[in-house]
């Protein structure tokens, strides 16, 4: 028997009432999981990374298991049904970046979808085309909704790439008020639209702490969500290839253990243009890799006891994004700028004392490519 009663109160603005639901009438179900004990169905997870390591790689290869012909592929309550995938990305062009990896990573672009808003104005000015929560949080729910009725889907995930991008302008990050009610709204648009949403997102820059829940956007955010996981090189051989991904939290399932994945260039041929990208494998386990272990690899002025320039400290990060192959220059520098703190003229003397390889596009579009070398080239563009 469920009660309700209207409130005692002569405030007449509230309208509140209260319901009680005994537990002897709630029929018990167990916790059903997108991923086995990662990403829980019908919440909120969280995969934390520093820029330039390949977590929007990961995306793909997620997509990629949660859409193949024969059905989801990752362990959980959906393994062997399809999933759609929708994708709010602020960093990756869906047309040069975003689609090469999918495509790249096998997965069904039939069931994916990349989500921009449309329309909509805050006083005289046009709302961006990004998604903004909490404001357009009742349109991931109106999304998910069309993906299931168009495609067919058992269920949809949902990744936001990168979190703090898509927060409205009012909502602050550093306040635990304030994330707290914004991971509240998503968490009950999850339940409601029985579809699990995944926040991507970089850890904050307070470089000296190697815990995870004082790297995430502020206490309110890691203790809001159900799982958290943390990418990142791997620390046992951090100039290699491989990647890896741990459990942070899994306040609903257990601890896994830690995965490796390898990152390599590949390209695709579209028909039209042979478009060169990146793509990860999965590589294996490693039961003792923790997530701290993983932050701390990536702390470099934690390193040899010493406190880094800000231009050494620049060279380092640079060295890292490099080492994965070839990148844009633009990119390059702009992640080198954001989390090396650093300004255009600290991340050209840091360029200046690396091993850089400068090569233009062929087709003689503008577009600047660097990646390292033994001997750096000093021509062309800086």
């Amino acid at each position: 028997m469920t009660t309700t009663m209207e409130p005692t109160t002569t405030e007449p603005a509230t309208e509140r009432t209260f319901e009680l639901t005994y537990f002897d009438e709630i029929e018990f179900k167990p916790q059903p999981w997108i991923w086995k004990d990662w990403m829980p169905a019908w919440g909120v997870s969280m995969i934390v990374g520093i820029g330039g390591r390949g977590k929007s790689t990961f995306i793909p290869l997620l997509a990629s298991e949660m859409t193949h012909q024969d059905g989801n592929r990752l362990s959980g309550s959906f393994e062997g049904q399809r999933l759609g995938v929708i994708i709010a990305s602020a960093e990756d062009p869906s047309e040069t970046i975003l689609g090469p990896r999918l495509v790249a990573a096998g997965a069904d672009l039939s069931l994916v979808a990349e989500i921009r808003m449309r329309g909509g104005k805050k006083g005289d000015d046009d709302l961006p085309e990004l998604l903004s929560i909490p404001h357009d949080v009742h349109l991931i729910e109106a999304a998910v909704a069309d993906m299931r009725a168009s495609r067919g889907v058992d269920s949809v995930v949902v990744f936001i790439d990168p979190f703090k991008a898509h927060l409205w302008l009012g909502a602050d990050a550093k306040q635990e008020h304030h994330m707290r009610f914004v991971l509240d709204q998503l968490g009950a648009a999850a339940q409601r639209a029985r579809a699990a949403i995944v926040l991507v997102d970089h850890p904050n820059k307070q470089r000296d702490a190697i815990d995870m829940a004082q790297r995430v956007s502020g206490a309110g955010t890691y203790n809001a969500i159900r799982a958290a996981m943390v990418f990142g090189v791997y620390p046992d051989d951090p100039k290699s290839d491989l990647r890896a991904i741990a459990s942070g939290k899994s306040n609903w399932g257990k601890r896994p253990d830690s995965l490796l994945l390898r990152q390599e260039g590949t390209q695709i041929d579209t028909g039209k243009h042979i478009i060169p990208t990146v793509k990860l494998t999965w590589a294996g386990t490693d039961p003792n890799l923790t997530s701290d272990d993983i932050l701390e690899a990536e702390s470099p002025q934690r390193t040899r006891g010493k406190t880094l320039t800000k231009r050494e400290h620049v060279k380092i990060l640079m060295t890292g994004w490099l080492a994965r192959g070839r990148s844009l220059a633009s990119e390059t520098r702009s992640f080198a700028q954001a989390y090396g703190d650093a300004g255009d003229s600290t991340v050209k003397a840091a360029t200046k004392e690396l091993p850089i390889r400068k090569t233009e596009d062929p087709e003689g579009s503008g577009i600047w490519y660097w990646e390292l070398d033994e001997v750096q080239d000093g021509g062309g563009e800086s």
